[in-house]
């Protein structure tokens, strides 16, 4: 088998947020891609038709690279960077904001040599620095100084990028890890940025971690309104706290502009809407708007925007109501179709923040 073969599967199926194409006007159901010794050949969807079940082989020169946006896809050749899919923001970096490209087209850009791509985002890696296309309504792609301040249809320069060797872009904020250390733009109304203000961030802005920190992030984990930050077991948390999501004690502001270091190592932790768990070691901690007690180790966390699942060390699912945890109930829909003694056990919905 060929060292270059990879299934490219569309990011609407891995995103923890659940999307489906037909959500997305003008955008067809997906297809996966198939890259093999650098050709590229176009898989069967679900919806099409037994005669169509053969590979078909899409006309590019050899790729390197293959990346998937929402409904989109990019795609670094040996002749340059082609795109095409969904297309509403002016995300492929075409010079247009047509929702749907059917074909690849060629970007205008020569000396790429890295591509990366993010929900409505296109980023092109140039020997002066990066190039952002796509969505920039909350100043998410630093590219201000240009004066673009919505949408940028072509690729156009991020400022202070030439050092960014990796990128995190999730609800409207980007992170960026730099020689500098970790820097930040984008929606930031709850200090998520962690840049010491409450302001959109149009321009790439360090994060005001401790000097020992700075250049030893090692991940970054937003939510729509707040951001946890690694760096080892050391966890730093910022944005919004007003339902003490972020672990702090009682005397923290609701809005955490600055990382804050939290008190105990940190592992692993998700977060989701004004709730998050942490994990360290077997010990997992509840904090925010459904914080509580578990009722003892637990080997699944599961959360949703009103409600905590967990699974026990035992397989059984629980969830938790206003006073206690409670067993997980049977799926309503399957109870007319349950035969006799069946038991069908309720297991939380693809698409949720999980920590195990």
């Amino acid at each position: 088998m060929c060292r270059k073969f990879f299934v490219a599967q569309n990011l609407f199926k891995t995103e923890q947020t659940p999307h489906t194409l037909a959500a997305r006007p003008g955008v067809p159901q997906a297809h996966p891609l198939v890259l093999s010794c650098a050709r590229l050949y176009q898989l069967p969807g679900e919806e099409d038709e037994p005669d169509d079940a053969g590979p078909t082989t899409i006309r590019l020169p050899p790729v390197l690279s293959l990346h998937a946006t929402w409904g989109g896809w990019a795609a670094l050749t040996a002749r340059g960077v082609f795109t095409w899919g969904a297309n509403r923001y002016g995300e492929l970096g075409l010079g247009t904001t047509e929702p749907l490209v059917d074909h690849p087209r060629r970007v205008d850009v020569s000396g790429v040599t890295e591509v990366f791509t993010a929900p409505d985002t296109l980023l092109l890696r140039t020997t002066t620095g990066w190039l952002a296309s796509g969505n920039n309504f909350m100043g998410q792609l630093g590219i201000s100084p240009s004066g673009v301040t919505d949408l940028a249809t072509t690729p156009t320069p991020v400022a202070h990028s030439g050092s960014v060797r990796h990128w995190h872009m999730e609800w409207n904020s980007t992170f960026a890890w730099t020689n500098q250390g970790l820097m930040a733009c984008g929606w930031n109304t709850d200090g998520q940025c962690g840049v010491g203000s409450t302001s959109n961030v149009s321009t790439l802005t360090p994060v005001a971690l401790p000097d020992n920190v700075k250049g030893r992030v090692d991940r970054v984990l937003c939510s729509a309104m707040s951001t946890i930050m690694f760096s080892g077991r050391r966890c730093f948390v910022c944005g919004k706290n007003g339902n003490r999501q972020l672990g702090l004690d009682d005397t923290a502001p609701f809005k955490v502009t600055v990382p804050v270091e939290l008190p105990f190592p940190v592992d692993n932790a998700i977060i989701h809407s004004n709730t998050t768990a942490f994990r360290t070691g077997t010990t997992v901690r509840l904090c925010g708007a459904n914080a509580a007690k578990l009722p003892g180790p637990v080997s699944r966390v599961v959360l949703d925007v009103f409600s905590v699942s967990i699974r026990t060390m035992e397989g059984r699912w629980m969830q938790r109501n206003e006073w206690q945890w409670v067993d997980a109930g049977v799926r309503r829909d399957a109870l007319e179709e349950m035969e006799p003694g069946q038991q069908v056990m309720w297991v939380p919905g693809e698409g949720l923040p999980v920590l195990e």
